[in-house]
This record gives C-alpha cells, sequence and structure tokens, in this order.
C-alpha cells in the first residue's frame, strides 16, 4: 500500500476510495486483495509519524484530540442546551484517521440495536452479521488472570463472539489495578449485576472493558498499524495524504435514470487534479465529511444546493441530516491512593514509568479507563420520570425539530417508534459511565500541579435530539455548518443530569470512597434546595461532544429520510457508496469503534459480492 506524494502518480483506478480514515483503511486493503483490481484512497490528512507516543503509547489517549496534527477541530454552531456555547467535536485526521487518536474502547452495543437497523429497511445488517465482520476484523489475545481475578475485574470472555483471526490487535489490557477492581465493587453498591463479556449482545452492568492494543508491544492497534502497515507494498494499492477531494463527477448513466460517479476532483499541493474511477467511488470520509462531499458533488436537499448555485444531479434531501452524537460530562474527584496519569508530571515519575513500559508493565502500559458501567433509564430517574420520558415516544413527532425535511421527519419518527417498544426494559441501555485515572480536560476546571485526579465520564447512550450538518458554502475548503441540536429534546438533558447524579454518587460507594479525598467538580451549594439547579446548570456549562457522531448518510429508505440502500448505493446512483458511521440510521448504546471496522469490513464483501 505505497503512500504517494505526487498527484501525477494518481490519474485511474478501478475504485476510488474518498477518505483514509479507519473505515477507508479497512474498504481499501480488503477490495486490494484481488491482484486484478487497483484502488487508490484519498486522504485529506497527513500520513502519521511512526511511533510517536502520544498515539501508541496506551496512557497518552486523549492527548492527540485537540492537536492539530492529529485533530480537524471541528466545532459546532452554539448550542442553546449549552448556554450558547459551540462545541468541539474531535475527528481524526490523517491516515488511520480516528483509530489514531480513540479511547481505544473496542465495545459492542447490544443484540436488539444491530437487529433494529435491519428493522429500519436494511436486510442483512442484523447482530448474526455484523458480529461475524466484527470477528473477522480482529485478533483476541484471551486474558492469562485466573479464574478469581476474572471475577473481582467482571472478566469471563464469551470466546464464541470474538475473532482471533483478524488484523486488529484486541485485549483485556496488560495491566491490572487495585483501582481497576475498585472500581467493579464501587458499582455494584449502585444496584447493578457485573456483566463479564459485554460484548455478546446484552450489554447492561458492570464490565472490563477490551481494548485496541497489542499486548505483544503494549502499543495501541489502529486502522494504519493493522490494516496498513502488513500492506504497505501491496502494487495495486496507492495512498495519496494531503489531499483535499472538491467534489465527486457525476455524469448520465447512459442505459438508466440513476448517475454516475466517473472520477474525482482534488486539491493537492495548491494543484487541482482529477482522479478517474473505472468501477466505483466509495466515500469513508466520516459523519462530518462524506455528506459534505456528496452536496459539493450536487447530491442533496435541492434547496440547499441551488441556494449555493451547485446544480443538483440528485434530490436527496436525508443528506446531512439526521445527525446524531453522544453528549458527556465530567465528575472530577481528587484522590492520594491511586496511581494517576498526573502523576507522569513529575519528570522522575515519568523516568520510572519508561523503564516499567519497557517491560509492558506500569502506568504506561495500562489502559486508564478500564471498567464501564452501563445502565437503564430506571437508574436516571424515578417512576414518574421514566413514564414521562417513555410516554413522550407516544407522540414522536412532537420531538422532531420543525425545520427537518419532511421526509427525514418521517424517518426520525420511525427510530423513535422503534425505541419506545424498548426504552423501559432493564437491558436497554441509556447511559455509560467510565471511570479514568486523570483529569481529563472540561471547560470549568484546569488540573493543579502535583495533584491526582479521577474522572468520571458520564454519556448519554442513545439520544434523542437529531441534528445536522450543511456546507455553508460552494467552496470545498470551506468548513460545513455542524449542528448536532445537542440536548433539544428535554429528556435528553433529564437523563444527561439523572447519568450525572450517578457518576457523583459512584464516588461515594466503598471502596472507592475511602480513597477520595474531595470532588473538585462538580462544587455543590450547601442549601439542599439548590443542588438540582447546580447540577443542571453544571451539565449545561460543562457538556460536551462524546466524539461518535453518526447518521448523517442514514441507511434507510428513501422515503424515510434514507441516503444509501442496504448496499451502501448512494440513491439515484449506480456506482458511488458511502462506508463509514455516518450510514448508521440510529445511534447505537456505545462506542463506535469495533461497529466502524465492521461497517468497513461488511462494504468491501457487498462490494466485491457486486461484481459477480
Amino acid at each position: 500500500m505505497p503512500v504517494v506524494s505526487s498527484a501525477q502518480s494518481f490519474a485511474q483506478f478501478d475504485y476510488v476510495v474518498v477518505g483514509g480514515g479507519l473505515t477507508g483503511l479497512v474498504v481499501a486493503t480488503r477490495l486490494s486483495e484481488d491482484p486484478d483490481v487497483t484502488v487508490g484512497v484519498l486522504e485529506a490528512g497527513p500520513q502519521p509519524t511512526d511511533n510517536d507516543p502520544i498515539i501508541d503509547i496506551p496512557a497518552m489517549i486523549g492527548r492527540a484530540v485537540g492537536d492539530p496534527n492529529y485533530d480537524w477541530l471541528t466545532m459546532s454552531t452554539s448550542q442553546p442546551r449549552a448556554n450558547d456555547r459551540p462545541i468541539l467535536i474531535p475527528r481524526g485526521k490523517g491516515i488511520g484517521g480516528s483509530s489514531m487518536i480513540n479511547y481505544l474502547y473496542m465495545i459492542r452495543p447490544t443484540k436488539e440495536e444491530f437487529d433494529r437497523i435491519e428493522e429500519l429497511g436494511n436486510k442483512g445488517w442484523n447482530w448474526e452479521s455484523i458480529l461475524n465482520y466484527m470477528k473477522k476484523s480482529e485478533d483476541l489475545t484471551p486474558t492469562s488472570l485466573s479464574v478469581d481475578d476474572q471475577q473481582k475485574y467482571a472478566i469471563n470472555t464469551n470466546h464464541d463472539v470474538h475473532g482471533t483471526t483478524g488484523p486488529l490487535q484486541k485485549t483485556l489490557g496488560v495491566v491490572f489495578s487495585e483501582f481497576h477492581a475498585d472500581v467493579v465493587e464501587s458499582a455494584t453498591h449502585l444496584g447493578l449485576p457485573k456483566n463479564l463479556d459485554a460484548n455478546a449482545g446484552d450489554l447492561a452492568g458492570i464490565s472490563t472493558g477490551f481494548a485496541s492494543i497489542d499486548p505483544k508491544t503494549a502499543k495501541r492497534s489502529s486502522a494504519y498499524s493493522a490494516y496498513y502497515a502488513p500492506n504497505a507494498d501491496r502494487k495495486n494499492l496507492l495512498i495519496l495524504p494531503n489531499a483535499m477531494v472538491h467534489k465527486v463527477v457525476i455524469s448520465a448513466e447512459p442505459s438508466s435514470n440513476l448517475k454516475r460517479a466517473t472520477a474525482v476532483e482534488f486539491s493537492h499541493d495548491g494543484t487541482v487534479s482529477i482522479v478517474q474511477a473505472r468501477r466505483e467511488v466509495v466515500l469513508s470520509a466520516g459523519a462530518l465529511g462524506s455528506s459534505r462531499i456528496l452536496e459539493l458533488s450536487g447530491i442533496g436537499n435541492s434547496s440547499i444546493l441551488s441556494r449555493l448555485g451547485i446544480p443538483a444531479h440528485v434530490d436527496l434531501p436525508g443528506v446531512g441530516e439526521n445527525l446524531q452524537d453522544h453528549i458527556m460530562v465530567f465528575a472530577i474527584a481528587e484522590t492520594e491512593k491511586y496511581d494517576t496519569l498526573d502523576m507522569l508530571a513529575d519528570s522522575e515519575v515519568l523516568k520510572v514509568h519508561q523503564r516499567l513500559y519497557a517491560e509492558k508493565k506500569g502506568l504506561l502500559a495500562a489502559v486508564p479507563a478500564p471498567a464501564y458501567v452501563y445502565v437503564p433509564a430506571t437508574k436516571l430517574g424515578d417512576g414518574n420520570d421514566v413514564s414521562r420520558w417513555h410516554r413522550q415516544l407516544s407522540e414522536p413527532e412532537k420531538m422532531v425539530h420543525p425545520e427537518t425535511p419532511e421526509s427525514v421527519k418521517k424517518g426520525i419518527v420511525k427510530q423513535y417508534e422503534v425505541l419506545r417498544r424498548v426504552w423501559k426494559e432493564d437491558r436497554t441501555v441509556q447511559g455509560e459511565l467510565a471511570m479514568l485515572t486523570g483529569h481529563l480536560p472540561t471547560p470549568l476546571h484546569t488540573a493543579l500541579t502535583g495533584r491526582r485526579y479521577l474522572t468520571t465520564a458520564s454519556f448519554l447512550a442513545q439520544p434523542l435530539s437529531r441534528g445536522y450538518v450543511h456546507i455553508a458554502s460552494a467552496d470545498p475548503s470551506a468548513q460545513p455548518e455542524v449542528n448536532p441540536r445537542y440536548l433539544s429534546v428535554e429528556s435528553d438533558f433529564e437523563m444527561l443530569v439523572g447519568l450525572f447524579k450517578l457518576a457523583t454518587k459512584l464516588y461515594t460507594l466503598p471502596p472507592l470512597s475511602n480513597h477520595i479525598k474531595e470532588m473538585v467538580m462538580p462544587q455543590l451549594p450547601e442549601e439542599k434546595e439548590k443542588v438540582d439547579e447546580a447540577y443542571r446548570e453544571y451539565v449545561r456549562n460543562a457538556c460536551l461532544s462524546g466524539i461518535h457522531p453518526i447518521g448523517s448518510a442514514s441507511m434507510m429508505l428513501r422515503e424515510l429520510g434514507g441516503v444509501v440502500d442496504e448496499n451502501l448505493v448512494v440513491y439515484g446512483t449506480s456506482n458511488l457508496r458511502v462506508a463509514d458511521l455516518s450510514i448508521l440510521p440510529i445511534q447505537l448504546s456505545t462506542h463506535p469503534q469495533a461497529t466502524a471496522y465492521a461497517i468497513g469490513e461488511k462494504a468491501a464483501d457487498i462490494i466485491k459480492e457486486s461484481r459477480r
């Protein structure tokens, strides 16, 4: 998979993949397994620096978020329910994309959540199918923990649901700590069971997280290291980094009413070039990128396109709509007991742990967020709250933003109707708590030197709020307008507040409570009558993107606002596909890394099958 430096060698391929991130690399690698086809990948970002510690070392997770070398630093519009703050939505930049900057977590949503994707009109997109592709992507190294330790850390792997021959390395961790065990034990006092393998179709409860780490090296395993590096010399697959795509060139299909993608226009080193696609163009630019390219290419809502002077090849109002993202907020406490990442700011301590890391030990080799807690709606409010949240799903039209195109409204209502059936069930996950050893950046607090912190991230798992991402200019270098409409549905806000209260409660439960020096954030008033509003105001001021945007090129029926069909073909075209998280029509209850790999694997097989 040679990386080339000149557009002159990038003129014509059987397949052109737009986006060399996680899913794009999977698609390109798998297609190029056939030596008789050629594949070209256009990546807007650079080729990463090999052996960069902020990418490779597990303890450095999060360091690349906000780093312009690795992050596109996309900002949302001002969000009214977040006190009119614009919110950063990090996006991986460069070959490997977000697999280079994510938090390593390899988890799956529930069987019901994958099956509902098929129910929304996508034959073959169900638990069994997607599970097989997740397994195809991964190589699990089983834990060597004793039976007693497995119980202590909430681990008992169901080997039937994990892959052992794929490119991506996956492990439960190479270092296990007292903090890890204490999180598991404290969470049991919330009235939740241990879930010894949350990857087998049932997510609720307390579990240890798998991580995309190679246990042989204690380094991150990514699309770059797992898919690109082993195939770097494959002659029928070329990658051109620093290539900003302007549009897909669209022409009429001679034998039908469909449009055909014939080429891709891009700029590289200040020069505009064209690469021809003999067979197909595949967009893998992510939930904030693929819809942008579709609109610049004349595929989207014709009223938006005409306003910007772009000829409409296909009128497809769903492009850029139905955007969904998890939203999160941090609770922070100070500890004097546990070893935390904050200690690495001391140069002498860092030297000690660098020596330990050479033996795959110590803080640098440990996963900073080892254990996770997944909770149903009943843990986020009382019976009246849960009933009220459920009742709103009986009138789903009222929750859809009035500016949403009519066909997209119908699709969102269909999503709500599917959700309503399972909303109140104890196995339906509505929130996630993830506790990390160290201080994570938050708008309301700065870490003090010499202190040790614990951070609990509270993720709203299945938000009902729906937004959009649209181009605001025909200039391909201009940033799109991104508006997730965070917390615009009132129950999203109320449930996030309830989840955040649960996060602060976790600090008060033993054994964690025995080792908390003080709560840092939120700071609550002494007057009990003011506490609830203090929680609500903190959430408004401190909420952040969960960094999991999906939905902007939804795989749904066209009359429901869909953009691609079950074969990932863009409606109205014959050979233009989208393969990334933007195709998911409805948010999944947990982190999407494992799902993104499965989408790439399944997309490649769909494309291969279409040739036969």
